[in-house]
């Protein structure tokens, strides 16, 4: 680049014992519930500092192509 940096990424097959932490997930979570199901896709999702509302990044189906952030009232 014309910054004189440079970057390289490399894809590895995942080993069986990079699977883990998904086969003891159950022994550390109990009680899960998906909270947000009628985006495309979400992400990035903060609790507030009262454990009241969860604030996340959304991509509503619509015209808008962009996330959009919302508030999740979970009481």
């Amino acid at each position: 680049s014309s910054d004189g940096m440079a970057a390289a990424t490399k894809w590895v097959e995942p080993t069986p014992s990079d699977y883990a932490d998904v086969q003891n997930e159950s022994q550390l979570l109990s009680n899960t519930r998906q909270l947000v199901t009628d985006s495309l896709r979400s992400g990035e999702g903060y609790f507030s500092a009262d454990g009241r509302e969860l604030i996340y990044q959304s991509e509503q189906p619509g015209d808008n192509p962009f996330y959009q952030i919302f508030v999740l009232d979970l009481e």
